[in-house]
């Protein structure tokens, strides 16, 4: 697998988080893209030279997330783009719809990515393949390393697939799914146990892989959504059992 641009990638995010863009707001949000952007939205690229592109373009079109460039990263587009929302999240399940519709030329890496941390350039992704047909967990150290996690293939997968992304992240157990719709039929899923970090922004992040082929990535109905903590949910009964007792003893 080439991530040629992820370390660049993450060199310009920790400058805008040192720039004071990133935020340590905690709260679950979701963007369908009808009609516009529904969150705020931190977006950027890569070129080449490690620079932003000046053509590349990350907007809502046809009431999906279009993020593209004219040029390809020889010739100085971006060879990644990203999105994150500034929004900070521990334990979270992921969702969104990669490459909605099956647009043609989609680039091989796409994803939706989790507890990214900007300064260090730290973050865990679940990525569909298009080159190599598969489903991966992997993991963002720092700037300069990448590893993959756990994989595994996803049969039949064409180039212009659309699937349906679940990546959940619950303290160190780590699990992607992947589906040919939402509440479709399962096609791939693989699992990990990692603590290396524990939480951070979500988002989505996209790589061409090859310098030479211009940037692609499509997405839909994009969500990160709080799994509460096992202490909270204890809680929560506990304050439901209370009103019922209390309600019985009223009408008593």
């Amino acid at each position: 697998m080439i991530r040629n641009f992820v370390s660049s990638l993450y060199v310009l995010l920790a400058v805008l988080c040192v720039g004071g863009v990133a935020t340590t707001a905690s709260a679950d949000w979701s963007d369908n893209f009808d009609g516009g952007l529904q969150e705020t939205w931190l977006f950027g690229s890569v070129a080449g030279n490690g620079n932003p592109s000046s053509t590349f373009s990350a907007t809502s079109t046809n009431n999906q997330l279009l993020m593209t460039d004219s040029l390809p990263a020889t010739a100085g587009g971006a060879g990644a783009g990203f999105g994150v929302v500034p929004e900070f999240l521990t334990d979270q399940v992921m969702k969104g719809v990669i490459n909605p519709g099956g647009a043609a030329g989609i680039s091989p890496t796409v994803t939706l990515l989790a507890r990214g941390n900007l300064a260090a350039g730290s973050l865990y992704a679940a990525e569909i393949d298009y080159s190599s047909s598969k489903l991966i967990i992997f993991r963002n150290d720092n700037l300069t390393t990448t590893t993959d996690l756990a994989d595994a293939t996803i049969p039949g997968l064409t180039t212009d697939d659309s699937l349906y992304l679940v990546f959940r992240l619950l303290g160190s157990d780590i699990s992607a799914s992947v589906y040919d719709a939402p509440g479709g039929m399962l096609l791939s899923q693989v699992s990990v146990n990692d603590a290396t970090f524990s939480g951070g922004l979500s988002g989505v992040l996209v790589n061409a892989d090859n310098p030479s082929v211009p940037v692609l990535g499509v997405w839909d109905n994009v969500s990160a959504t709080t799994i509460p903590e096992p202490a909270s949910c204890v809680l929560l009964l506990a304050g439901v059992l209370a009103l019922s007792v209390v309600r019985r003893r009223h009408l008593n």
